[in-house]
């Protein structure tokens, strides 16, 4: 299994595409904070509150995109998949390498990304305080946590339809449309006291950075614990599943 992982990850890394839709993701927020520095409205606050929600949403959601198609949509798209199983590799392993192939480049590329952001302050002359570096970090590990969480469920949608389209509507709606719609249904008088948007993999994450913030570090670790296991864990325990069930034309 060491050696398919590191046979993937070779491949992935050497893949000019891969780094371009990355590097393009950095010049978006680039511009962005450019633009802002340029309004002369750039401080410690628009720093945190651009970033945080940049980190969170527009990079995750590029992040996970480049990471599921590079590590997954790739393989079946060519039948490598069928080809590593049909060479005596079993799919548990194969389930396995792939899922640690995400873990890595996703903290990879999201360390990657935020470390252009302390020069933008240097030039700006903006100092940060300790609790807002504290809260970006946080908001880097947390983006890690969910990206991870996401390219996992896409990752199962993958394994059991075989539909790269199918998979890659469910990063978008991961990250955009359940958040929303979770959110709306707050607004539910009937369904407000089950406070349905703290159980989705967002508003798990949430609220275990909420948590951490507030100074319940235990139990926001729990939080985040217990919501990787459910989502991102559980999602390849339902691929191993079904997947080992599957039927392959080798």
């Amino acid at each position: 299994m060491i050696n398919l992982i590191k046979g993937d990850l070779q491949r992935i890394v050497r893949k000019r595409s891969f780094w371009f839709v990355f590097i393009l993701g950095i010049i978006y927020n680039v511009i962005n904070v450019v633009y802002v520095m340029q309004t002369g409205l750039y401080n410690s606050y628009t720093f945190m509150n651009q970033n945080v929600v940049d980190i969170m949403q527009d990079c995750g959601f590029i992040i996970g995109i480049i990471i599921f198609l590079a590590v997954y949509a790739d393989e079946f798209k060519t039948m490598t998949i069928t080809t590593v199983i049909g060479e005596g590799i079993s799919r548990l392993n194969v389930i396995l390498a792939k899922f640690i192939d995400s873990v890595i480049l996703t903290a990879g590329l999201f360390i990657l990304y935020t470390i252009h952001l302390p020069i933008f302050n240097m030039i700006a002359g903006v100092t940060v305080a300790d609790d807002e570096k504290k809260l970006l970090y946080l908001t880097v590990l947390i983006g890690i946590i969910y990206t991870i969480g996401c390219i996992a469920i896409a990752s199962m949608v993958i394994y059991i339809t075989g539909s790269i389209p199918f998979a890659v509507m469910t990063v978008v709606m991961l990250y955009f449309i359940i958040p929303a719609v979770m959110g709306l249904l707050n607004y539910i008088k009937i369904l407000r006291s089950f406070h349905l948007e703290r159980y989705d993999l967002h508003g798990i994450t949430m609220m275990g950075m909420t948590d951490i913030l507030l100074g319940s570090t235990f139990r926001g670790i729990f939080t985040l614990l217990l919501g990787f296991l459910i989502y991102a864990v559980g999602s390849q325990v339902i691929a191993y599943i079904v997947f080992n069930k599957k039927e392959l034309d080798f």
